[in-house]
């Protein structure tokens, strides 16, 4: 994803490697970058993320920004809500659900 943004990268004040998420791995995180995102017209914000190479999606929003942001999941609402510069944000899934799957069978 900061490849294909063209996003700066900046030196990471504290590297560190991914050892705990493999136990042979040798990839040391390096490199952060500024990520300026919206989930709605209403809810933007920015804020530093570590750079490491992720094939199965582009962004994880980590526990550390979810607790800055004193983020709550309804699970069965199927809602987030967020505290932004003073003000409450909820967001829900689309109105329009789709069935899919990971997993297909033949």
């Amino acid at each position: 994803m900061v490849s294909n943004l063209g996003l700066k990268t900046f030196n990471h004040p504290n590297p560190y490697p991914l050892g705990w998420f493999h136990r042979n791995a040798s990839l040391q995180v390096s490199k952060q970058c500024k990520l300026k995102f919206a989930i709605c017209s209403k809810y933007i914000d920015e804020f530093m993320v570590d750079v490491v190479p992720l094939d199965i999606c582009g962004l994880i929003l980590s526990n550390p920004y979810m607790w800055d942001r004193d983020v709550i999941y309804y699970r069965v609402l199927n809602k987030l809500q967020s505290m932004k510069d003073g003000k409450v944000f909820l967001a829900s899934a689309h109105k329009s659900k789709k069935n899919l799957s990971l997993v297909t069978s033949n």
